[in-house]
């Protein structure tokens, strides 16, 4: 990990390797705010409608056919506010997939500030992690409030860099790095005037 704040300089990298890793050290937080509330909410943690294995199994479907498309729609967040937050909107935004490690990424290819990069890296995790937890604690979904955990563990690395660069000064700029989770920066507005 860099935590190092100079011009030039990689801030808040991790390999993509260590960001799941960092997932593992994620769920007790996740869980305490996702798991646990439910539970103290609704007395129960038990999935829905499992009386008959047809059921059961439709259920597994869902459950992973909805984690495979918020796979998709947490990176599609991130490009939205790489689209919003940069001069060329789309045209700096790019999509792809990790082959060895199969997993999906999206890049900034223009510099932007840190609050800008630290809001585009949380707002996937609120959106397909928090939200659905939330909802789940007002309507008993058990469901939804597992996947709703789930992708609060996949914003891991997107949370572990906003912590790494937690002391960078927010109208620094920045620039994603295309091959790791962080960034780099490219002015460093902490120096003074």
């Amino acid at each position: 990990m860099n935590e190092s704040n100079k011009k030039g300089n990689a801030i808040g990298h991790i390999s993509v390797v260590k960001a799941n890793m960092y997932a593992l050290i994620f769920a007790i937080p996740a869980f305490l705010i996702s798991i646990f509330p439910y539970y103290l909410i609704w007395h129960n943690y038990e999935i829905e409608n499992t009386d008959n294995l047809f059921t059961a199994i439709m259920l597994l479907v869902i459950y992973f056919v909805s984690l495979l498309v918020l796979i998709v729609v947490h990176e599609l967040i991130h490009g939205i506010f790489f689209a919003k937050y940069s001069q060329s909107g789309w045209k700096a935004v790019k999509f792809g997939i990790m082959w060895k490690m199969f997993t999906p990424y999206c890049h900034g290819k223009e510099p932007i500030t840190m609050n800008q990069y630290r809001i585009t890296l949380l707002m996937p995790t609120v959106v397909v992690g928090l939200l659905p937890v939330i909802i789940s604690f007002f309507v008993d979904s058990t469901t939804l409030n597992f996947i709703g955990f789930t992708m609060l563990l996949g914003g891991a690395g997107d949370v572990t860099v906003v912590w790494l660069t937690r002391k960078v000064k927010g109208s620094t700029i920045v620039l994603d790095s295309e091959t790791q989770v962080g960034c780099e920066i490219i002015d460093d507005e902490n120096k003074e005037p």
